[in-house]
């Protein structure tokens, strides 16, 4: 009978033995070498992240006497402010702008005429897009031909900015106007609030709108119902700047 058995290799073994116990010292070194890493440089951020980004708080928009704000390339609002007329006609003669005009009050049509570089284009409503289209309804129901035209005004600087309430104090002159239990309006407040801007120093439009500011100044202290088409025109004054 044979002796089954398992035959070791004893000389095998021990360079088994020999190898482990060098793989165990390697890993203790890395692992004691990671951990002094951490404690000699603890603070220090990674390369692999990316900085944080700190929000200036000092950055928002800052505003000019007059309440608007204050323009420039770092900080452009990017606001655009429109205007919208209601055109009833446009001639290169006067008498058939009037005629127009008249015809259309006979329709109970209120417009005014208004001289744009020696054209004349016979206005039925000035105003905000949502009035002009409510006009564009009732002159439609009417059977009244009629187009918008819609001027935009970027606001990119102190002369935008003006420009554009100049339009909007313009036009509450105009609202006011157009009541039926009014009159005249007074003009006092407008033309101060006018002269209490600020002086322009920068701005593609300053020499247009500076003589805007001037023509207010020249204003009667009191306008009539009847003399309502010089508002309009002076609207015109500011959007022929900005028609293109």
């Amino acid at each position: 009978m044979f002796l089954k058995y398992t035959r070791y290799n004893i000389k095998k073994k021990r360079n088994l033995t020999g190898v482990i116990i060098v793989v165990i010292i390697t890993v203790f070194a890395l692992a004691g070498g990671t951990l002094l890493a951490k404690i000699i440089f603890k603070g220090q951020p990674s390369n692999n992240k990316p900085a944080q980004t700190v929000q200036n708080k000092n950055s928002s928009p800052q505003k000019n006497d007059n309440g608007t704000i204050k323009s420039n390339e770092s900080n452009a609002s990017g606001e655009k402010f429109t205007v919208s007329f209601v055109q009833c006609g446009y001639f290169g003669n006067k008498d058939n702008a009037d005629k127009t005009k008249k015809e259309l009050e006979g329709s109970k049509i209120k417009t005014v005429v208004i001289n744009d570089n020696s054209k004349y284009r016979v206005i039925a409503y000035v105003g905000d897009v949502k009035g002009s289209d409510s006009m564009l309804k009732s002159l439609k129901d009417k059977s009244i031909n009629a187009m918008r035209m819609n001027v935009e005004i970027a606001k990119v600087d102190d002369a935008d900015n003006q420009a554009a309430e100049i339009i909007k104090g313009y036009i509450k002159l105009l609202d006011a106007l157009n009541k039926d239990d009014v009159k005249s309006v007074k003009t006092s407040d407008f033309k101060k609030w006018a002269s209490a801007l600020k002086e322009l120093s920068d701005g593609n439009n300053i020499k247009a709108v500076n003589e805007i500011k001037k023509n207010i100044k020249t204003l009667p202290d009191e306008i009539k119902k009847e003399e309502s088409e010089s508002i309009y025109n002076q609207i015109f004054k500011v959007v022929n700047v900005y028609k293109h």
